[in-house]
Formats: structure tokens, C-alpha cells, sequence
């Protein structure tokens, strides 16, 4: 640090008011000097010690406002009034040359310090030196495309003397016009380097060169470098561009190779376009197919045939590059591809006989159509299934089979396709035939209730059954003599109620029946001998108020309604309670007649639960009376005709 000097004799003691002018060593600025500290220097009279008072540095630019200050409070004491110095700090450093004026006063307005001749000011600052310019300065191109990006390097830059680079100011000057600062950046290396960019237009050029940027005083600029904008060249077109077929089914592959880049034009890809014809000679426009991504100068892609079938397509490429449309290359044309006519599917295939039995399968087949005309034969397959729903795969025939003697078992089904083949050994779609099914019986059906030999008390009794199934889902006619079916013509493992046609007479009645198919095909014959007991009550009559109602009535319900439950399959009632004649109590009635109608209601679900489908043969809808306390004559006769109804 260097320190500069001002002194001043007040003379006689006058107050601590004064201002000096600032001249550093010499009597002129240094450039680049900055103030650090100041200190100043009082010889004080007597009467102003033993009094602290406060004191003010100011630096003063030219036009008298304030640069920095600094205040301090000093005690004049008998110890140091003549001539301790005082420091002030400003705690930043201020340009000498922004300084005009150094002024030095008390603020003790009340009772101003007075000072003896003597007294002083001195500055100290450093002389700061501006950053040194790159030595080097160099590009890592001479030239690029517009706008494309290039580094500039430089190295050998260096700090000043107290002044340490603080980063770097780039410099940019357009066609040889003026310079202007065009970035900065916070790197503080002696050597780096920068991304810079060229002219965005061709021909024309930028200048770049860099100043360091120092924390107080920035380099001279250094040498600049020229980076200028190459104009484009275009691109070559392919050598050769061929197709690998003249007549296609799926898309030819175009290959072509022998193109080239142009300068600061390098190869982005290839342009395809197609023209369209329907004889090979007369072409329509040229129309935009695809762009590949290939920075190859050769390669391969497929091109798309016509939409129309026997249509000629041809083809262009050209090559494109980076440097824009203006600069793609020519165009190199292929020659031509016909896309094939595909013949028609058959518009009809019948295979008969459906129903098959045995012996062959005619197969009949017509409509096939061709553009060319070239048809040439037909392939025909079969396949078979155990279910008619689920196949197996298809097996092939000789071509243009029109019979087939199939191995089918009963149950199975067969069915075929064919489809049309040309000259080219292109094939249409199938058509498929119906389906040729071998018929089989159905199975017989099950008599489910009641079992051989039961006995019921209804003169038209029920018989309850479930059909067999029929192989082919075909569905059923029952054939029962003297019997009325729920429901006929029905599907296999169907639920059957029949019913005795007309009243039988006491004693067995015989059941037969049989199901045919709608093809003729007829189960197996199922029989039940059951008896019909008409029912036989003590007391024909129970008339209200006159017939007591008796163990016997009650004991003979009990019995009756066991043996149509043993008919239907159900187990008999274990009764709550004996009734015993002139034992049991009437006070158990209501719960004996519950108990006997709960054992019919178990009957009519079961009846009217089996055929789920059909209300026919139904035991008709009823609704019991309520039992009071007292036996009634009512509820005895209700319970008697229902028992008729079961």
C-alpha cells in the first residue's frame, strides 16, 4: 500500500472544521489508485480534552456529494491531545480519481473542538493494474454452416496486480462492423473456452476476441479470430435404385446406393415419392410415399404397392441433407411393380347330405373369380369336432376334391372349406361349408318318480322324467301312450312332468315311453308300473257341526299322504304324536292338521319345482285353511280333495 500525504496549518487554534483537496505524490491522479483508510492527525487545545467528542471522514466528489464516510467518537483526553491519530475505516475501497475532497470534522456542534497548528490527513491506497489479455486466441473451425455452433479457445490470459479475473467478456463483430459485447462469462481460468456460433446466412461471417474481465480493471482486448458461414453444396443423388420383384404380393424392398453429402451438407436421409399406372405406360403424378432417416450413402427400405390390384407403381429417391431442400440432390427412378390380382373366395360350398349316415360326402363348391382369369385349381380341407362347437385343425385334401367318405362317430360332425388358387399360386380366402353331422338315438330317459309298484290316490297320476341327451343337441318328441307331456320337442337331460291323460280306473296303471329326434332316431323305451288307490275315508262326508271329527279321520290322512310321498320319493313323516281313539286329546288338533299339510306342501314343490320351463301338469295352486284350536270340518275336507290332487 502506498500513502500520500496533505497537510494543513490552521495557525491559530480554530475549530475542527476543514477540507483538503485530494492530489496524490506528486500532484496528479494515479490511475487505477483506490482510497483504503484514512488517518488523521489532531493537535487539540486544552479546552477541548476531557471531552468525547464526534468526529467525521468524508470523501467528497466534485460536485460536493458524498462518496464514502466514516464516523468514529474520539476522547480528548490529557494523554493524547497533542497529536494521536485517529484511523477511519470505510470498509470498501473508493476510486482516487472519483475523489475531489477529503473533509474532516467534529459534529459536536455545542462545543466544537479546537485544534493548534499541525494538524493532518493522510490516504493510503493501492495502485491497482488492469488483467492481461489472451496471448492465443484460436477457433476450433475456420468455417461452418449457418448457425451451427463452433468453440473458440484461448489461453495465456492473466490477473493484474491486486486485480484478479473475475470472468471473461466476448466480443462479436458482424461482416467486419462494429464490436459489441456479445456474452460474458464467470470463469476465472487463465485458459478456457467458449461456444460461439456462425452467421446464421451463407457468405457472411462473425469476428469473435475476448476481454478479461478483471475485479477492478478489465484487460485490453485480445486478437480476434473469423468464423465464417460455408455456403452449401448438394447432395448426390443414388447411383443405382432398383426393386428386388416386378410383380408383388407384399411390399418390394427398394435398395439403392452411390449417394453422397455436399459440403456442410451431410446426408439426413432419403425422400421416396411414387407415380401410379394402370397399363405400365400412361403415369400419373408423382406423389410423396416416405422419408427414411439413413445417414448412410446406401441402404434398403420397403415401398408400399398400390392400393388396386394389377396396378404398376414406379419410384424416385433423392438425397436430402442438413443443409436444407434447396440442397437435396436429383432424382434416380426405379422401374416398375405390378401388384397381383388375388382371386375370389367361392361364393357358395354346400356338403351333402347334413345328416350324414354313411358312404361319401359330396362337396360343391362354385363363384370363385380371378382379374387375370388364371385360375387354376382349388384347395379343399375338412375338419371335424365331437361337439359341433370346438374343431380340430384342418386337414388338406387333394386338390379339387368334390367327395370325401369320411370316418365319423355317432355324434361327430365334419364340415370343409376351399378356396381358389391361381396360376401365380396366389390363394383367395376360404368359404366354408355347413356342417355334416353323424346322427345318433338319443339316449334313453330316466324315469326319476315314482319307483315300480308305489301307490298314489290321484286318478290321473304323474310321471316324473328326465329325457336323455342327444348327441347333436337335436331336439326330442315324446312319445308315452295314455300320457300328456309338460312340454314336447324339447332338448336333451330336459325336465319332464306327464300326466295320465284320462282317469284311470283303480288298480296298476302302466307307463311306456320313448323320444325320437327330428331326424327319426328313437331312444330306447323306459316303462313304470305304478297303482292308483282311490281314495276311501271314514265318514265319506265330515259335515261342521254334526261329524265329529275322530282318531280314524286323521290316522287314515297320515296314511294316504306317507303313500304319495314313498310314491314321489320322499320320506315318510315320523308324526309328533300317536292319536290314539278316546287317548288323545283334541287340544293337539291344530298341530296334527299343520303337521299333514306341511307333508303335501313338500310334495307340491317337488311337482310343481320339476319342470322349470312349463306350468302344464302342474298340481294346481291353492291356499290352505288356517286350522283354529277346534277341529274343523273344513280343514278335514280341504286336506282329503287335495290329497285327490297329488
Amino acid at each position: 500500500m502506498a500513502t500520500t500525504y496533505y497537510s494543513g496549518n490552521a495557525g491559530a487554534a480554530q475549530a475542527l472544521n476543514y477540507t483538503v483537496t485530494v492530489s496524490l505524490s506528486g500532484g496528479s491522479q494515479i490511475s487505477g489508485a483506490r482510497i483504503d483508510s484514512v488517518v488523521a492527525a489532531a493537535y487539540m487545545s486544552t479546552n477541548a480534552y476531557g471531552t468525547t467528542y464526534q468526529v467525521r471522514v468524508r470523501l467528497l466528489n466534485s460536485g460536493g456529494g458524498t462518496l464514502a464516510e466514516s464516523t468514529q467518537n474520539i476522547n480528548f483526553t490529557s494523554s493524547n491531545y497533542g497529536g494521536t491519530t485517529h484511523y477511519f475505516d470505510f470498509g470498501t475501497s473508493v476510486d482516487v480519481n472519483s475523489i475531489a475532497s477529503i473533509s474532516f470534522f467534529g459534529l459536536n456542534d455545542a462545543s466544537k473542538v479546537f485544534v493548534k497548528e499541525g494538524q493532518s490527513v493522510s490516504i493510503g491506497y493501492t495502485a491497482y493494474s488492469p488483467c492481461t489479455p489472451p496471448s492465443s486466441v484460436w477457433l476450433s473451425a475456420s468455417g461452418a454452416a449457418p448457425g451451427a455452433a463452433a468453440t473458440l479457445y484461448c489461453s495465456g490470459s492473466g490477473a493484474g496486480t491486486a486485480n484478479p479475473i473475475v470472468g471473461y467478456i466476448i466480443q462479436r463483430s458482424e461482416n467486419g462492423g462494429a464490436w459489441t459485447n456479445w456474452a460474458t462469462d464467470s470463469i476465472t481460468d487463465t485458459s478456457t473456452y467458449f461456444t460461439v456460433y456462425a452467421h446464421g446466412t451463407y457468405g457472411n461471417y462473425y469476428d469473435y476476441r475476448l476481454i478479461v474481465d478483471g475485479q477492478y480493471i478489465d484487460s485490453s482486448a485480445s486478437a480476434s479470430v473469423r468464423l465464417t458461414t460455408y455456403t452449401p453444396t448438394a447432395c448426390k443423388a443414388p447411383t443405382t435404385a432398383s426393386l428386388d420383384k416386378s410383380v408383388a404380393e407384399v411390399a418390394p424392398t427398394l435398395t439403392y446406393s452411390g449417394a453422397a453429402g455436399g459440403t456442410i451438407n451431410a446426408i439426413t436421409g432419403y425422400e421416396i415419392q411414387y407415380a401410379e399406372s394402370t397399363n405400365n405406360s400412361l403415369w400419373g403424378a408423382w406423389t410423396a410415399l416416405k422419408t427414411v432417416t439413413n445417414t448412410a450413402t446406401s441402404g434398403t427400405t420397403t415401398v408400399a404397392l398400390s392400393a388396386t390390384r394389377t396396378y404398376y407403381r414406379k419410384y424416385r429417391i433423392r438425397t436430402q441433407g442438413g443443409a436444407g431442400a434447396s440442397y437435396y440432390s436429383g432424382w434416380k427412378e426405379t422401374s416398375s411393380v405390378r401388384y397381383n390380382s388375388i382371386p375370389t373366395a367361392p361364393t357358395a360350398f354346400v356338403a351333402s347330405p347334413a345328416v350324414y349316415v354313411s358312404g361319401v360326402i359330396s362337396l360343391s363348391y362354385s363363384g370363385a373369380t380371378d382379374a387375370d382369369n388364371n385360375i387354376s385349381t382349388h384347395n379343399v380341407q375338412y375338419a371335424t369336432s365331437a361337439d359341433g362347437v370346438s374343431w380340430g385343425g384342418w386337414t388338406s385334401l387333394s386338390n379339387g376334391a368334390t367327395t370325401h367318405t369320411p370316418t365319423l362317430s355317432p355324434g361327430h360332425y365334419i364340415k370343409y372349406q376351399a378356396r381358389a388358387v391361381d396360376a401365380l399360386g396366389v390363394a383367395s380366402g376360404w368359404t366354408e361349408s355347413n356342417q355334416c353331422g353323424k346322427n345318433t338315438a338319443p339316449s334313453t330317459a330316466t324315469i326319476d318318480l315314482p319307483q315300480n309298484s308305489k301307490t298314489i290316490h290321484n286318478s290321473r297320476p304323474r310321471i316324473l322324467v328326465t329325457l336323455g341327451v342327444d348327441a347333436e343337441g337335436h331336439t326330442q318328441a315324446i312319445s308315452a301312450a295314455g300320457f300328456t307331456p309338460s312340454r314336447n320337442n324339447v332338448a336333451s337331460a330336459a325336465k319332464i312332468v306327464l300326466r295320465k291323460s284320462n282317469a284311470a280306473s283303480a288298480g296298476a296303471v302302466s307307463f311306456a315311453m320313448t323320444t325320437t329326434d327330428q331326424y327319426g332316431e328313437s331312444s330306447g323305451e323306459v316303462t313304470r308300473s305304478t297303482t292308483y288307490a282311490a281314495p276311501s275315508f271314514t265318514d265319506a262326508t265330515i259335515e261342521g257341526g254334526t261329524t265329529p271329527i275322530k282318531a280314524a279321520h286323521m290316522t287314515e290322512l297320515r296314511d294316504m299322504i306317507n303313500n304319495v310321498r314313498a310314491y314321489y320319493g320322499l320320506a315318510a313323516v315320523v308324526w309328533a304324536e300317536t292319536i290314539t281313539a278316546g287317548v288323545t286329546k283334541s287340544r293337539g288338533w291344530k298341530a296334527h292338521v299343520v303337521e299333514l299339510q306341511q307333508a303335501i306342501d313338500d310334495v307340491v314343490t317337488l311337482v310343481n319345482g320339476w319342470d322349470a320351463v312349463s306350468t302344464v301338469n302342474q298340481i294346481a295352486a291353492f291356499n290352505w285353511i288356517t286350522p283354529g284350536v277346534k277341529p274343523s270340518a273344513a280343514v278335514m275336507n280341504q286336506i282329503r280333495q287335495v290329497i285327490a290332487w297329488l
